[in-house]
């Protein structure tokens, strides 16, 4: 994340303690002390040229302090991830140990075991691909985890490490389909691919298959509920019901939207994209 998107992001969360990469620090460096406060500010993988940045290690010093023990709650808070702003301000989205395990455990739906050998660029500070790396842990499938996108960089993953499963966005795809055509790698490896997290192209769809010999596969989800769907068609944004969940179309104030009528072409509800109910049965 830059500046811009971590600086309101901070001040709404207002945290009791920062811990980061020291490569990414400078992004944080320039966020005043209301927010971040100057004495809780520690890093990892080296020092950075900020007299207010401490080494993590300053942070474990204190022998005597014992280690702080309690009772894991699967239905405590864990994790706040943001959504992806696409209709306004990022939001934050708060999963359990319980929500993050379902979301894992989700992806037997997506095709993924442990004969899968996974290849992602997704960043993880977004459900997609939190969500992926969960679900590699969960299953026990080796994962390629590349540090940012790179479309040369992901197709010689898949060649050097014979890769077979790869989820991403369909920019990202745009993006692996045009380095293929220009330099042609071996990825016949691959057996799952996953489109998510914008509306894949029709064209895009059509036009996988011939340079990855697999379907392009298109299926939803979102930050606050991942796994009631997977993909269904072999082309096309169609996503299917797993079983088990339920979908439910609500308004804004949570009563259910009627059924439109027959014949009838258009149909507006008064409803916005957050107005999507998932109820997991």
């Amino acid at each position: 994340m830059k500046f811009a998107e971590l600086r309101p992001l901070l001040q709404r969360l207002r945290p009791a303690l920062y811990i980061g990469q020291a490569d990414l620090y400078r992004r944080v460096a320039a966020i005043d002390c209301s927010i971040v406060p100057s004495n809780t500010r520690f890093i990892v993988g080296g020092m950075v040229d900020d007299p207010w940045a401490q080494a993590l290690t300053r942070l474990l010093e204190d022998g005597d302090a014992a280690p702080v023990r309690a009772e894991p709650d699967a239905h405590a808070p864990a994790v706040l991830l943001t959504t992806s702003g696409t209709t306004g301000q990022p939001k934050f989205v708060t999963h359990t140990q319980a929500t993050l395990a379902v979301s894992a455990d989700s992806a037997r739906q997506l095709g993924l075991d442990d004969d899968h050998i996974a290849a992602t660029a997704l960043p993880i500070v977004h459900g997609f691909g939190l969500f992926t790396f969960l679900a590699c842990l969960r299953f026990g499938a080796p994962i390629v985890l590349l540090e940012r996108f790179d479309p040369d960089a992901v197709l010689d993953a898949i060649e050097r490490h014979r890769c077979t499963w790869l989820p991403a966005v369909p920019a990202m795809f745009a993006a692996l389909v045009e380095c293929q055509r220009a330099r042609g790698r071996n990825v016949c490896s691959l057996q799952v691919c996953l489109s998510s997290g914008d509306v894949c192209p029709p064209r895009l769809q059509e036009q996988f298959p011939a340079l990855f010999g697999t379907p392009l596969r298109s299926f939803w989800s979102a930050t606050e509920a991942a796994g009631s769907l997977t993909y269904g068609l072999e082309s096309g944004p169609v996503s299917r019901i797993v079983k088990g969940a339920e979908v439910r179309l609500i308004d804004g104030s949570g009563a259910p939207v009627p059924r439109p009528r027959l014949g009838s072409w258009l149909y507006e509800a008064p409803m916005s994209r957050s107005a999507i109910g998932l109820d997991q049965a």
